[in-house]
């Protein structure tokens, strides 16, 4: 009797696949689709054998090949370990994926929609449209870089920052000129429409309405996901015009919380050694390709993120080495960094560079074996953060101590695994001398003192205002809170006096009582429980919202011409880089603000006594022979 056909088996199987289980035939029909040869080779380089293939198996290290795939049983098994399966069972190995992930994964690939675990459609034209303009523009970029001269000023600029032409291959560097619409009327002549370029991220729309290149005479690096597909673009400038680096705009394929640059280069390496090195840069995570550590991967212009750990996980990472430069910001970024890793279940530690370098400048001065001595010392997640705490601590007063164990205990809580937690709270109760069954009590039942929201709450009772000539001193003082880690740089170039209003004086004189390292341990949503007696006016700053001009953006309203898109287009960069921090971003704020202070000081003369304005020009004059503005 053949069971399958009974009434009673197939409510049983409907109401399976409701319940998200895959049936025997499902499965059976996917593992037939897939072709077992074709599938591993894309991890494993494989060579006929007989009837099978051999290659190195990629679930441990060998020297000499001992794993096998068969077509005729569409099977695998590695003769040195002892891993064996099918394609479903390699996937979830090699890609650290879920049974039904790794189902639904091979079932895409091969075009089989499952009943009962999702209802994904297949790719639709506008889907199918974007990926083929993608790799249009990719083959654009590539084949000019192909085509440039010896002495154009991409390969000096290539020469320059010593980029092999091994590298320049394995990431598929591209390059475009300065032209504002080569890769907008290619795609144009190639029959994709305004839209898809729009869509994909390749084109931007100006005001008076036509589409102009986003990447214009730039080195361009193309973002490529694990599987080699390309998502976007970024570019780096080659002169001092715009901004140093143009990320891709955020689409439905490229999302840059979840994206590592690189990631299908170093695949192979992470797997192999089941680690990877991150850092912040392109070009950083290039340098170290080059010099032999295959499993560096990059952030795409973002600070790391749970996705980003995901991705490493379902590589086989186990350990990430976590690689920033030597100044504040990048030991800030890292202890961000490290406190994201702490968190999640994969062990991080953290190298800083020495003298402030960045990866790319730390090989032109340090050789591999430095680096290897760098590695070897990297402080653990935990060790750094506790460490960079209890530093930030010494010489201070109780209620700044008490404030940095609370934000340790913050850290605490948000560990998912209870071992976990309890061996970093013991390593915290050792370091701060703290009675541990007390650090206990604190981290069951909440910070020993309340604790404000991490959003600013909007309050009706606010009435602050300020005048337009004010705008430039309120502007710097957001960014300062926005981004502590500018304190350093502001101290440098901005005096108390540069304020004309009094509580903003105030408040940045108060701001510059903290140590740098004190006020960047910061967070902006503690900065009014912090400054509490500025606790208003600093809430009022976190809402209050301005509306600013690049510089030197000058639009012509009626000419349409090339400047006049030029100068729009400047404008969104300038807006999109005050976003995040930059030293050109905080470096234009003092200077409008000094401006400003200039041109106050100026309009006071036509309203001084003669003898009055007689002697402020003089001051002004002294001032300027002193070298003490921007």
């Amino acid at each position: 009797m053949n069971f399958s056909r009974s009434p009673g088996l197939r409510r049983l199987n409907l109401m399976l696949e409701k319940m998200g289980f895959i049936s025997k035939d499902q499965k059976e029909q996917i593992l037939n689709a897939v072709d077992i040869v074709q599938l591993i080779g894309g991890y494993v380089q494989l060579k006929p054998s007989g009837k099978n293939f051999l290659g190195l198996c990629p679930f441990h290290q060998e020297k000499t090949p001992s794993f096998t795939v068969s077509p005729a049983y569409q099977n695998y098994k590695c003769y040195g370990c002892g891993e064996y399966g099918d394609a479903i069972r390699f996937i979830m190995e090699i890609e650290n994926f879920q049974f039904k992930e790794a189902l639904q994964y091979l079932a895409d690939k091969s075009g089989i929609e499952i009943k009962g675990l999702s209802q994904r459609k297949p790719e639709s034209d506008t889907q199918s449209g974007i990926n083929q303009c993608l790799r249009r523009a990719f083959d654009f970029y590539r084949g000019n870089l192909t085509k440039a001269s010896a002495g154009s000023a991409i390969w000096k600029y290539i020469e320059g920052r010593q980029i092999s032409k091994p590298v320049i291959e394995t990431f598929q560097l591209g390059y475009v000129g300065p032209g504002w619409t080569q890769l907008h009327d290619l795609l144009k002549a190639g029959k994709f429409d305004t839209p898809i370029q729009e869509t994909a991220g390749l084109v931007k729309k100006g005001e008076k309405g036509g589409y102009y290149d986003r990447m214009r005479d730039r080195l361009i690096f193309p973002i490529r996901d694990v599987q080699g597909r390309v998502l976007g673009f970024a570019g780096r400038d080659l002169g001092i015009k715009g901004p140093k680096y143009l990320n891709p705009p955020e689409t439905d394929l490229y999302k840059k919380s979840g994206i590592l640059y690189g990631v299908f280069e170093a695949r192979d390496e992470i797997r192999k050694n089941r680690s990877a090195i991150v850092v912040e840069g392109y070009l950083d995570a290039i340098r170290l390709h080059e010099q032999s550590w295959s499993e560096a991967v990059a952030t795409c212009g973002t600070a790391l993120t749970n996705d980003h750990i995901r991705a490493l996980k379902r590589l086989g990472a186990d350990s990430v080495f976590l690689l920033f430069d030597g100044d504040k910001a990048g030991i800030a970024a890292a202890e961000k960094s490290a406190e994201l890793f702490l968190e999640n279940d994969v062990d991080s530690r953290v190298v800083i560079l020495p003298e402030g370098l960045d990866p790319d400048d730390y090989f032109k001065k340090y050789g591999q074996d430095d680096f290897k001595t760098l590695l070897d010392q990297a402080r653990y997640d935990y060790e750094f953060i506790i460490d960079r705490t209890k530093g930030r601590t010494d010489g201070t007063g109780i209620e700044f101590q008490k404030k940095a164990v609370n934000d340790m205990i913050q850290i605490a809580n948000r560990i998912q695994d209870q071992i976990k937690k309890e061996l970093f709270l013991s390593k915290v109760a050792s370091d701060f001398r703290i009675d541990r069954s007390n650090l206990n009590q604190i981290a069951k039942f909440g910070k020993s003192r309340p604790v404000r929201s991490s959003t600013v709450q909007n309050s009706p009772n606010i009435t602050i205002s300020f005048e337009k000539r004010e705008l430039p001193e309120v502007k710097l003082l957001q960014y300062l809170i926005t981004h502590p880690q500018s304190i350093t740089l502001t101290r440098e170039n901005v005096k108390i006096d540069d304020f004309s209003r009094k509580d903003l004086s105030r408040l940045y004189t108060r701001f510059l009582e903290l140590s740098d390292d004190e006020y960047v341990s910061l967070k902006p949503q503690e900065f009014p429980e912090f400054f509490v007696e500025f606790n208003t006016l600093i809430t009022y700053l976190l809402q209050y919202q301005i509306e600013y001009k690049g510089p030197s953006v000058s639009r012509k309203r009626d000419s349409g011409s090339a400047s006049d898109t030029e100068m729009v287009s400047l404008q969104q960069e300038y807006e999109n880089q005050l976003s995040s921090f930059s030293e050109q971003s905080l470096m234009f704020l003092i200077r409008r603000l000094k401006k400003r202070r200039k041109t106050s000081e100026i309009e006071k003369l036509y309203h001084a006594p003669r003898d009055q304005a007689r002697s402020t020009v003089i001051q002004l004059s002294n001032k300027r022979k002193r070298n003490i503005s921007i």
